[in-house]
């Protein structure tokens, strides 16, 4: 490789424009740039020398190193609180680190990584941190799990990135299942807003931080009974906002998720009213006890052999009871059938006033 005159030509190289040059030599040149970029240059009979860009790779792709780790709580897992700038192209956030799970993406984590244009989240993951992206301009696509539970304001601040599913205004992220919708947007909405149990066949599962601050046309919200987080600040300073149903199924609301608004809040609860029905329909105790008198009720054997007719009214005019039977008959005590019917009048020695009387029948 000719390396002759090449320190004067570096800067001329490094803007891969031509090169002037008065030596005859046939020369081969490699240059790797600032920018670790590889160009492949020819050297003619020329006067000028024709710079040609062979290959144009980056060695500086998103890897891991340019992420930090930091340890949350009692030191059992991590979080990812910060990423070099330089960090470019796709990134995967790895679900371990140092052999503890990444549960977490920190608030600002990716600030200005503007060469970044896809993360992928893992399921590990459960909580995404305010403005996690924010002025990330390359990002076009985040890819996330089902295991998030809460997600802050700005997710997709100064991003590049489409939602996945809009209706009704109503802007969401659809998980890598396709099981699990985040409501990431809700700022062209208006008026009564209906949050859906569902869309594109994926539950909603939560509203991200912001979602719908400062929307004063909203004038009422009913929350589907999917939905388990509302974020903080979700509906701050919706100041028309005078109606809000939220259902059982919320664990979590955040900090001044209704700041600055005059709304009613009614809880609706399907699921706590499921529960109930559910157990009034098993049996009571009441009804447990009548089955069990029921069964012990029943005659045995030996004392179908010995029964005896319980107790009954009878009237008695002009001196004569009249009994009526239905006869019944079985061969096993288990199935019976009519055997026919019979009255008869059975004349009774009754005095003035009230009498008992009891009668056994006799072969």
């Amino acid at each position: 490789i000719d390396v002759t005159d090449f320190e004067e030509k570096l800067d001329t190289f490094k803007t891969g424009f031509a090169a002037t040059t008065t030596s005859p030599a046939r020369s081969l040149y490699f240059l790797l740039d600032r920018n670790v970029n590889i160009f492949f240059v020819m050297g003619m009979k020329f006067k000028y020398l024709l710079i040609l860009p062979l290959l144009v790779a980056s060695l500086q792709a998103a890897s891991v190193s340019d992420l930090t780790f930091t340890l949350n709580g009692d030191s059992t897992e991590y979080g990812v609180s910060d990423c070099l700038e330089t960090a470019s192209g796709i990134l995967d956030i790895p679900s371990t680190y140092s052999g503890l799970p990444v549960t977490s993406i920190g608030d600002n984590a990716f600030l200005d990584c503007t060469s970044l244009t896809s993360i992928t989240i893992p399921d590990s993951v459960t909580s995404i941190g305010d403005f996690a992206f924010r002025d990330c301009t390359s990002l076009s696509s985040i890819t996330i799990g089902d295991s998030v539970t809460s997600i802050g304001v700005g997710l997709i601040y100064g991003t590049n990135i489409s939602y996945d599913y809009t209706a009704d205004n109503l802007n969401y992220l659809i998980s890598r299942s396709g099981q699990s919708a985040y409501l990431v947007d809700g700022l062209s909405a208006s008026g009564s807003v209906n949050i859906p149990t569902q869309v594109n066949n994926a539950y909603v599962k939560l509203i991200c931080g912001g979602a719908f601050t400062g929307v004063v046309s909203l004038s009422s919200i009913t929350i589907g009974d999917s939905v388990t987080s509302i974020g903080r600040y979700s509906f701050f300073g919706c100041s028309n906002l005078t109606s809000i149903t939220i259902t059982d199924s919320v664990t979590w609301i955040g900090p001044e998720a209704f700041g600055q608004t005059s709304a009613n809040i009614s809880f609706y609860r399907p699921l706590l009213e499921a529960a109930e029905a559910a157990r009034d329909a098993l049996p009571t105790q009441t009804a447990f006890d009548a089955v069990v008198a029921e069964r012990d009720a029943k005659f045995t054997l030996d004392e179908v052999s010995n029964l005896r007719p319980g107790s009954t009214m009878i009237e008695i005019a002009d001196g004569l009871a009249t009994l009526s039977m239905q006869v019944e008959q079985s061969d096993d005590l288990g199935i019976w059938t009519t055997g026919g019917a019979s009255t008869i009048q059975i004349p009774i020695g009754a005095e003035a006033g009230k009498k008992f009387f009891r009668f056994t029948m006799t072969e």
